[in-house]
């Protein structure tokens, strides 16, 4: 829902005026800002303790000993840290560094912006810069030879008002002026910046994308402010600023000179950066076809666009969107990140695309729906003034470079970063590759001939499965009890002879390949390749696996991730009989894999009868699919025994209505008025799934210290392999 207020004067403007929002930007602000944007952003111009007691600046340098030595900086008014502070230290090396802070001349600048929740930790941030400096400390001056540079440290509240904040920029100010970091010469100051957001406001609520227009207001407000505080010159004069998150990783040494040479070399632009994409919508739908999981449910908005830019505070286009941006903060319009909003101002001045919002959104108080007015005609008219419709290069005003990157919210391993020298928008974690590790690929085959064709291409493929079984109609024959528990997962110890040797052209080693026959015997209800997931005889060699069908192949250049484990030594649940028991291992890394939150399954039916299915066994439950999860060999041996005894033979059904956790999931079913059989109507014929295996495992309190898990909705993350068919 909107803030309070919102939805009554929308109505209001809506009735009476016949035109909302934007088409009269005065009529907007004048209506609005006072309520709405008054209350986001809060100056008083008395600071106070951490006690609550009044102090003015003048009387806290005097109580600290150092006189009224900051009074004469005219920007001490503009942010509470310089009098809040309790660090003489820090005062005194500000003091002492004065002369600097009106240097002559243009300047660069880098916005570092952050928030209460990242306050803590924002001194770690930096610690990457000392292993790959902003300038090159090996010549003679050891500075930024093209101009000035100042690193802005942007709080998006109030640092008066919180601590830690004042703690950790007290922290990176001594280091910076004693010279503890060796990047300090590459900048000439460092300022505290605050913008002054209510902490009610600041919000970034990503899972509340669909319903609430101020899930994304702190960031959004905090740009704007940034925006206007480094336009405003009174820290000094610069066109241009990178607005830099902490999760924008330098990879290269020299990072920051090789920015301000692309600066130069690129002007005339608005925003210099990466992945606009403002010309054509076949470019993202490609890049999330290869991201999209078995779920179906796309993770990209086809708009996004990252905010990590270098925007030039002087250029007229520029101006005119983020002035927009401050007029439409109150509407709709403000559940859209700021940085994919200013793309669509762009996309819409040139092509007439109007951006779309979710339909919970565009509901005010009383749920009726929100008119929003055209502003196509005069984004047009910007557009055209400012960017001419032959958009030459040198008149782009959205212009790309390869110096920094966004990976739009990706987990991956630095094998797979590129060229550039800033990246963001990544959770970086090891490669499986890297780190050798053992793993079976077991391919449920329900078509020979594609089958083949599967196993023709894995020799060519750089992958790291160190042996392939081929679950189908070849191979021996399997048994299995009344409970339809085969003998064969239950690895005896035999040495299986029958296998054929593949070579791996990329890895330049030689792994197995084996056929193992499929059970088909089983009830009617079951569906025997789905059984495939408990059937793989693994050898005693690995101690993971992973599954594909034929509907599936391999990616060219397919890799796992894996994440430093806690655990050294693991504790092992199931051990096979025999004296031939599977060895233990002591590996140092986990898999990381990535899930679906079940609250994104509502408009997916085969997804969200998988997270019913798992609550069978654990009632908090998260989606998995089968070809992005790595099974543990011994965990998938106890949870297929349980499984198999849950949904053997129709007879054996008493022991779900014995179970507590089963009836509260038929009772969870009937008040939806669903029965089980509709479950299955969506997913096919009854089998394990991997959603299943880690409720199992989270019921055992077994899935810690084996894996590391992941939201994809928020850092998408490669499976193995991609869809060829409409299979699953």
């Amino acid at each position: 829902m909107l803030p309070k207020g919102i939805g009554r004067i929308l109505v209001f403007i809506s009735k009476r005026k016949k035109a909302v929002y934007v088409s009269s930007a005065v009529v907007l602000f004048l209506v609005l800002g006072t309520e709405i944007l008054g209350e986001m952003y809060q100056y008083d111009p008395y600071r106070y303790d951490h006690h609550g007691n009044y102090i003015d600046a003048a009387e806290r340098q005097k109580l600290l000993g150092l006189g009224g030595m900051l009074n004469e900086f005219s920007y001490v008014e503009s942010s509470s840290y310089y009098t809040s502070t309790t660090s003489k230290d820090a005062l005194k090396l500000i003091q002492e560094n004065y002369p600097k802070f009106h240097g002559r001349g243009e300047r660069f600048a880098i916005v570092r912006p952050f928030c209460a929740f990242d306050a803590g930790p924002l001194p770690t941030t930096f610690d990457i810069w000392e292993t790959y400096p902003p300038c090159d400390l090996e010549s003679k001056e050891a500075k930024n030879t093209h101009m000035p540079v100042d690193l802005f440290l942007s709080y998006s509240q109030t640092y008066s008002e919180n601590e830690k904040s004042v703690q950790s920029v007290d922290e990176i100010i001594q280091n910076f002026y004693d010279g503890k970091y060796v990047w300090s010469v590459c900048f000439e100051n460092v300022y505290a910046i605050e913008m002054n957001i209510r902490p009610e406001f600041d919000n970034y609520i990503p899972p509340m994308e669909k319903d609430l227009s101020n899930w994304v207001n702190g960031p959004n407000r905090q740009f704007e402010r940034d925006f206007r505080t480094i336009q405003s010159k009174e820290w000094g004069s610069y066109d241009t600023f990178y607005w830099m998150e902490s999760d924008s990783i330098p990879k290269k040494k020299n990072w920051l000179n090789a920015i301000l040479e692309e600066v130069e070399r690129k002007q005339p632009f608005a925003i210099l950066g990466s992945n606009f994409q403002i010309e054509t919508e076949s470019f993202w739908s490609d890049f999330n076809k290869d991201y999209i999981g078995t779920d179906n449910i796309e993770p990209f908005r086809k708009e996004r666009t990252c905010g990590n830019q270098i925007y030039n505070v002087s250029h007229p286009l520029l101006e005119a969107f983020v002035s927009h941006l401050e007029v439409e903060a109150p509407s709709p319009y403000n559940s859209i990140p700021f940085d994919g909003r200013l793309v669509q101002l762009m996309r819409e001045g040139m092509f007439g695309e109007i951006a779309k919002i979710h339909p919970r959104i565009m509901l005010n108080d009383e749920g009726n729906n929100i008119t929003l007015a055209n502003n196509t005609d005069m984004l047009r008219r910007w557009v055209n003034l400012y960017s001419p419709l032959e958009r030459k290069e040198e008149l782009d005003p959205f212009k790309t470079t390869g110096i920094i990157r966004s990976y739009n919210l990706q987990a991956t391993s630095a094998e797979h970063l590129g060229n550039e020298y800033v990246f963001h928008g990544i959770k970086l974690f090891d490669s499986w590759k890297k780190q050798e590790i053992n793993i079976t690929l077991v391919i449920s085959d329900d078509d020979s001939n594609r089958t083949d064709e599967i196993l023709a291409d894995v020799q060519d493929k750089d992958h790291p499965f160190t042996e392939v079984i081929v679950m189908g109609d070849r191979g021996e024959d399997q048994t299995h009890d009344s409970y339809g528990r085969s003998y064969g997962r239950h690895y005896d110890g035999k040495i299986d002879t029958n296998y054929t040797e593949l070579y791996l052209k990329k890895r330049r080693k030689t792994i197995k390949l084996r056929y193992q026959k499929r059970v088909k015997d089983y009830p009617s209800v079951m569906d025997p390749k789905r059984m495939d997931l408990c059937q793989a005889r693994i050898d005693l060699s690995s101690e993971w696996f992973m599954m594909m069908d034929s509907s599936h192949d391999i990616r060219d250049d397919a890799d796992l991730l894996v994440q430093k484990s806690k655990h050294k030594k693991r504790q092992r649940i199931y051990d096979d009989s025999g004296e031939n028991k599977r060895p233990e291992f002591s590996y140092d890394y986990v898999p990381v894999v990535a899930f679906t939150r079940p609250e994104l399954c509502s408009e997916h039916n085969d997804c969200w009868a998988l997270a019913m299915l798992a609550q069978k066994w654990n009632d908090w439950v998260k989606v998995y699919f089968e070809w992005d999860v790595p099974f543990f060999v011994d965990f998938r041996n106890s949870f297929c025994d349980e499984w198999e005894i849950m949904n053997g033979l129709e007879s054996r059904m008493n022991y779900m209505f014995t179970n507590q956790r089963f009836n509260r999931f038929q009772k969870r079913l009937q008040e939806k008025g669903v029965e089980i059989s509709d479950i299955y109507d969506f997913i096919g014929p009854r089998g394990p799934t991997a959603a299943e295996y880690f409720a199992f495992l989270a019921k055992e309190k077994k899935d810690m210290g084996y894996y590391t898990r992941r939201d994809r909705t928020l850092y998408m993350q490669k499976s193995p392999f991609v869809k060829t068919s409409a299979k699953s």
